[in-house]
């Protein structure tokens, strides 16, 4: 039940909001500036959604078991002076990343942006194979602007049979992989235009069933071109799944979510563990709390932490419609509200509402305590930023649970100090 009139309803559900944004916002808070700058493009959107559909490892299974142990990769898919800090498993990125992202992300070194939030072209780092891998599919994205545009490419590959991974936001392909792509044709081409921008349209071209071998060291692309991040992915179905409120709603591939920088070497592992976190006009920002590498399983049976969904019916398509109550990824002490475009039928825009939770009281109160108690939580977010992450807007938040499964969403009057009542509300379930 939505208490929401029937148009805006529509439109919700007729709308993809799609932000092209640095993800880092514009805020004097740290904590809305540790999240990576990374650009929710027409790649981040497909690889949203294809970490959410992805159901089994199948295509894989040309490839060797796994040796026994973690120990799976040799070097580091950037040289040490070409990247900066790894922002840990979870990081919160509406509306593209809603829900805690299943990937990392390593910054590129020397990254510049435009006023527009595009990076600036030439920053073109070598992307390095970290082990002895497969590539099975390679995917395209052509921006297309009036003045030009850019590919940007994504790839998804194998190290065993058990262990699969993928990079995200690869500015250009080299070797056997840039062969393959300019000698085959694609196996699926299509264009279409997303998040109501007038001047952009996009074109996506997949190539499937690959079976190119690559070695540990190869230099097999490049970064930086055109985003400040790699994108680095790693599931292994050797480990036991991850659990969430309700299994269903997440694939095998979700629920197998692994940390990259577990697979080094130990002393490898240790180097890396140390610049987990971010960095922003000269602030070092670190994950000092375990899981030092993050957690994307933040479900709270019964309470109102973790991840809900809007009107799904299915598997989830992207990230966009939901909404998501967790700790931040590099900083746990701070909660955010990460909302999706569904609240904005109530004037509430999507971005990262981010406070420091208290334990006890209705205001601000820490998300695994908020239960279905018949109260009203107020929050009074530190910074609420809008619907490009730079402009700072005050929004009080109202949360309420009629049962266990299910959270209203609802926007709030004046001051968390006087009484709140719920009137129009968003409704999300699990």
């Amino acid at each position: 039940m939505i208490r929401v009139p029937l148009i805006a309803r529509r439109f919700i559900l007729a709308t993809t909001l799609f932000l092209v944004s640095a993800c880092g916002g514009g805020s004097s808070e740290p904590v809305s500036t540790q999240a990576p700058s990374s650009e929710n493009t027409a790649s981040e959107q497909q690889d949203s959604s294809e970490e959410n559909n992805s159901s089994t490892n199948s295509g894989f299974d040309e490839l060797a078991e796994c040796p026994e142990g973690d120990v799976l990769l040799s070097h580091f898919p950037l040289n040490d002076g070409d990247h900066g800090f790894i922002t840990p498993l979870g990081n919160l990125g509406p509306p593209a990343h809603v829900f805690p992202t299943m990937h990392m992300y390593v910054s590129v070194n020397g990254t510049e942006y435009q006023s527009n939030g595009d990076v600036v072209p030439g920053n073109s780092k070598p992307l390095i194979a970290p082990a002895d891998m497969a590539v099975v599919e390679i995917n395209a994205f052509e921006t297309i602007t009036p003045d030009g545009g850019w590919t940007e490419f994504d790839f998804t590959f194998g190290i065993c049979r058990e262990v699969i991974g993928r990079f995200g936001h690869v500015g250009s392909l080299a070797g056997a992989l840039l062969a393959t792509v300019t000698a085959a044709p694609s196996n699926d081409c299509y264009e279409y235009t997303t998040g109501g921008f007038a001047d952009r349209r996009y074109k996506s071209c997949s190539y499937k069933n690959l079976s190119i071998q690559v070695l540990a060291g190869d230099i097999i692309g490049s970064v930086g071109d055109r985003n400040g991040n790699l994108d680095f992915r790693l599931n292994d179905y050797r480990k036991p799944a991850l659990q969430f409120a309700n299994q269903a709603r997440w694939s095998p591939l979700e629920q197998h979510t692994a940390c990259f920088l577990d697979y080094y070497p130990a002393d490898m592992k240790a180097r890396y563990y140390e610049i987990l976190g971010s960095q922003f006009q000269n602030q070092t920002f670190q994950r000092t709390q375990e899981p030092r590498c993050g957690e994307v399983a933040v479900d709270v049976v019964g309470t109102a932490k973790g991840a809900w969904f809007f009107q799904l019916n299915g598997p989830k398509q992207n990230d966009d419609p939901h909404l998501a109550l967790a700790n931040d990824a590099i900083d746990p002490s701070i909660q955010m509200i990460s909302m999706g475009v569904s609240a904005m039928a109530i004037d509430v825009p999507p971005g990262r509402y981010t406070f420091t939770p208290t334990g006890e009281g209705l205001v601000n109160r820490e998300f695994s305590q908020v239960t279905p108690d018949g109260n009203v939580y107020c929050y009074d977010t530190d910074v609420a930023q809008g619907q490009n992450f730079t402009r700072p807007e005050k929004v009080l938040i109202l949360l309420q649970m009629p049962d266990a499964s299910t959270i209203r969403v609802g926007k709030g009057n004046g001051s968390c100090s006087n009484p709140q009542v719920m009137g129009e509300y968003v409704e999300f379930d699990r």
